[in-house]
């Protein structure tokens, strides 16, 4: 099926003399779900195949677009609960991605002889896709009493990812960033406290570095943070 690109992405190519495709996915996947009383899980396995997808890299401090000429995509997700008489629910979810440029040239402008910048096509076909952790999991636990008192407590991380189209660096892993929430509802009134990132982690949201190799940009992470709520329903 085609995908349509942002007008945005567009414009971009057009200014710095590129034309963009518009991409399109083949997809199969495949799943099994089971359900009981007390529990429940889904799996689910995928391939997708992409052509002309539309990929970004930084050069110069400039974000650019172009078409990778194909990407394979392959990966499966994995969801299971259950719950006890005791108020007591269990969960986790774990995540497994591989993205490979299929084929992929990448433009790059670099400094020859004489200090004279020559533009080249880098072969990027065969890595993998910058930015996309081939692990991630998800671990919750929440409680619930009669009385009206509730809790949930939930932790996630995720493997290190390339940062660039050339694969030269891994970054971006966490582990356990764990976020807490109590609260106590009472016939039409509810109190509910939240703290992200419990343990206070230093981690980063999101790492890239540009096409040339010499910049590298990391958009940290929240740090710990306390919210209340108090909620009245009519």
């Amino acid at each position: 099926m085609p995908i349509r690109y942002r007008s945005g992405e567009v414009q971009n190519a057009i200014e710095f003399g590129h034309s963009l495709k518009s991409s399109g996915h083949l997809n199969y996947e495949a799943g099994f779900k089971g359900r009981g009383r007390n529990w429940s899980f889904d799996l689910t396995g995928y391939h997708t195949d992409v052509s002309n997808e539309i990929i970004s890299f930084v050069q110069n401090f400039q974000t650019l677009y172009v078409n990778a000429g194909k990407t394979n995509k392959n990966g499966f997700e994995f969801f299971g609960n259950y719950a006890f008489d005791s108020g007591v629910e269990v969960g986790a979810s774990y995540t497994y991605t591989d993205l490979k440029f299929g084929k992929l040239t990448e433009p790059l402008t670099i400094i020859g002889p004489g200090n004279q910048r020559i533009a080249i096509n880098a072969d990027r076909s065969g890595n993998q896709v910058p930015r996309f952790p081939e692990h991630m999991y998800f671990v919750y636990t929440t409680y619930r009493h009669p009385s009206g008192w509730h809790g949930r407590v939930e932790t996630r991380g995720q493997s290190n990812y390339f940062i660039d189209n050339a694969n030269t660096e891994q970054r971006g892993g966490y582990h356990f960033l764990t976020n807490l929430t109590v609260g106590y509802d009472r016939k039409h009134w509810g109190v509910m406290f939240n703290v992200q990132n419990l343990f206070d982690k230093r981690y980063a949201v999101d790492v890239s570095k540009d096409a040339a190799g010499s910049r590298t940009s990391f958009t940290p992470g929240m740090p710990r943070t306390l919210m209340g709520y108090v909620s009245y329903k009519f």
